[in-house]
């Protein structure tokens, strides 16, 4: 959609008209639903084992761990990272560590 379409409501509801409805009003509402404590730690516990979710190198086993000591802090996160639709780009970062290779004999 171009810019004059996107800032022109009426130019806009008619660039909607034809399109199919892909989401219906039910699921809208679930999409909608504000987060809660047990889906940012059901999400959690799907990470994959022996990783580290961010930059601080700190394996996901660890957040795993001690969850309820730090559940409050993960939430206001994630939830502040929806709401503003951003994520520093600093989470966005990999570490690749060159390891060298021992052979014997």
């Amino acid at each position: 959609m171009d810019e004059q379409v996107e800032n022109n409501p009426s130019a806009r509801e008619d660039y909607f008209q034809f399109l199919k409805q892909t989401v219906t009003k039910q699921h809208n509402e679930e999409l909608l639903k504000p987060l809660t404590l047990e889906e940012v730690f059901e999400a959690m516990k799907q990470l994959p084992t022996g990783k580290a979710p961010w930059i601080d190198v700190i394996l996901t086993e660890f957040y795993q761990e001690l969850w309820e000591d730090i559940e409050f802090y993960i939430f206001n996160f994630v939830s502040e990272a929806i709401s503003q639709a951003f994520i520093n780009d600093e989470l966005n970062v990999s570490k690749i560590v060159l390891l060298p290779s021992h052979k014997t004999g």
